[in-house]
């Protein structure tokens, strides 16, 4: 019995030796081939990857709503261009409260993909007001706005680059007449 208790136990650390070596040598080969995947950044950091968007990048920390869509869960923004934030001279001068509404009427709720969008006729933003989905061409148009740059994905949302700012009703600010 006791001989067996030996053996028993010299195979048990034969065994372990064998698995510690194996674990050295996994440890020894290169991860090239490894199927990791980044965590999708933050609302701002993809905009500033994409590009093109500092000035909406600067309306959303003016206004808070940068850490509010942290926050949230899943969302999808309608994200005006710098060139969209040119056509309207006086939103630089806008009050951050202000500000904050014309946002959240480029915001919605939930994560849309454009995929999803197409089969939408309208679409509830987190003002409270609705707007209309086109999809014209092969092109496809939130309220006033063309998408530009669909589906930029971050750590909770979707983002659709827009050609234009969309406005509530009430907020307009004046359309600057230079092109």
């Amino acid at each position: 019995m006791k001989a067996c208790r030996t053996c028993l136990m010299a195979l048990v650390l034969i065994l372990m030796g064998t698995a510690r070596a194996g674990l050295a040598q996994d440890d020894a080969r290169p991860v090239e081939n490894a199927n990791y995947t980044e965590a999708p950044a933050d609302v701002i950091a993809v905009l500033e990857e994409a590009g093109d968007y500092t000035m909406l990048i600067d309306a959303l920390k003016k206004t808070g709503l940068t850490k509010q869509l942290e926050g949230v869960s899943a969302f999808t923004l309608f994200a005006p261009t710098d060139a969209a934030f040119e056509q309207h001279a006086d939103l630089a001068d806008m009050p951050a409260e202000k500000m904050a509404n014309v946002l959240r009427h480029h915001l919605v709720m939930q994560k849309i993909p454009t995929e999803k969008a197409t089969m939408m006729k309208k679409i509830k933003v987190a003002d409270g007001g609705e707007l209309a989905i086109t999809s014209e061409g092969g092109k496809l148009s939130i309220g006033e706005a063309q998408i530009v740059q669909p589906n930029l994905n971050s750590a909770n949302g979707v983002i659709h680059g827009i050609d234009a700012i969309l406005m509530p009703a009430g907020d307009a600010p004046k359309k600057n007449s230079e092109e």
